[in-house]
């Protein structure tokens, strides 16, 4: 480890893993919003250990490309190395790559250069170590997925959707939390499910663009809902097909590999038969939430009305 960096440990969704980084660096990108998510060292060794190198020079041959694919705002590609390895090139639209990251075969050992602005480097190193989490946790029973989740009651709801879906998810589970009692925002961005004993959980994480999560906690998942944008409001059941094909798109999938993805089947599998999965076409206006709230069998203690909105 590089004398001026520092060793850090985490946990998120029960799985731990090591950061080694330089303090400026954490400063400028991470530090707050991992904060809820940092542990004690323990005894248990940690599923990886992503160390932020001051170069890519030490980087094994690049011998051919895997794939290349838009994720939130930015670009990922990615490359096979001489010695199984992987290694994956980050960048923010219409620039070049600010971040790099190498891949052992074990998966284990993962090296991470930055270039740029903070925003780059945090874009980077975020997008980094979501990768690695990947990698190293997807043969647990534990994928990633762009979706927000709102707890009521010690239950959790997941709103999937890819990115395009964003501001429609926000805005709906906003008005959840304006005007349904004792509910709360679990994640707005990225959401980690786990299969757990054959039960699906939902876990918060630090991969939230625009509300930094507070606390490291999870809820049993009860329902997932598709929102769809329209001119009026209805909800309905959504069969197997639609649902799978809902989160499939929605989850961060390691398509190339052909192991990996054929896990997150399995996962999406377990979903698709034990929760109740449904479509709501809304508005994006608070009806909308008193109708879906209804059919999950979440009561408001009134009714909305103009009076009360």
């Amino acid at each position: 480890m590089n004398t001026q960096s520092v060793l850090l440990h985490y946990q998120i969704a029960g799985h731990p893993f090591d950061l080694v980084i330089p303090p400026d660096i954490l400063v400028s990108t991470i530090q707050e919003s991992y904060k809820p998510f940092q542990v004690e060292p323990t005894d248990s060794p940690p599923l990886f250990t992503l160390t932020v190198a001051e170069d890519g020079t030490l980087f094994p041959p690049i011998v051919g490309t895997i794939s290349s694919f838009e994720k939130g705002y930015g670009t990922i590609t990615m490359y096979y190395t001489s010695n199984q390895g992987v290694i994956i090139h980050l960048s923010l639209p219409d620039q070049p790559p600010c971040c790099y990251v190498y891949a052992d075969v074990s998966n284990k050992n993962i090296l991470v250069c930055l270039h740029g602005t903070p925003e780059e480097m945090s874009y980077g190193l975020n997008n980094s170590i979501m990768l690695a989490y990947t990698f190293a946790t997807i043969r647990l029973d534990t994928v990633l997925i762009n979706a927000s989740v709102v707890e009521h009651q010690g239950r959790g709801y997941l709103f999937p959707g890819r990115n395009g879906m964003a501001g429609i998810r926000r805005t709906h589970c906003q008005l959840w939390r304006e005007y349904i009692e004792d509910c709360t925002l679990l994640n707005n961005d990225t959401t980690v499910i786990r299969i757990v004993e054959g039960k699906p959980f939902l876990y918060s994480t630090p991969w939230n663009e625009h509300e930094i999560c507070l606390s490291n906690t999870s809820v049993p998942l009860k329902a997932i809902v598709q929102l769809a944008r329209a001119q009026h409001r209805q909800i309905t059941s959504l069969s197997k097909p639609g649902i799978y094909a809902t989160l499939l798109s929605a989850c961060w999938s390691l398509k190339w590999n052909d192991g990996m993805i054929g896990v997150m089947h399995n996962i999406i599998w377990v979903l698709t038969e034990n929760i109740g999965t449904y479509r709501l076409e809304c508005t994006s206006d608070i009806a909308d939430v008193e109708l879906c709230a209804q059919k999950l069998g979440v009561r408001r203690p009134e009714p909305i009305t103009e009076n009360n909105y």
